[in-house]
């Protein structure tokens, strides 16, 4: 009984000491990158989250395209 309730101890600890650093991985993750997660429960929510990521997404892809035409101008010029 000695022997199990070592092996016991050592496995809850092992546990509980990696539990704990995963717990501060995800809480770091979440510090840090938290702007990017949204409640999708929430529809009114959710719904002005995806047109302001899609907005930017899109005002970046016209730069892009702008930016091209203008080089392959200035390469022809």
């Amino acid at each position: 009984m000695e022997e199990y309730q070592k092996n016991v101890l050592k496995y809850e600890t092992s546990r509980n000491s990696a539990v704990e650093r995963a717990e501060g991985v995800i809480g770091s993750v979440r510090e840090e990158f938290g702007w990017a997660f949204v409640n999708k429960g929430d529809p009114a929510i959710y719904r002005s989250w995806l047109i302001k990521v899609w907005g930017a997404q899109g005002v970046l892809v016209g730069i892009y395209i702008l930016l091209i035409l203008y080089l392959i101008k200035r390469k022809d010029g």
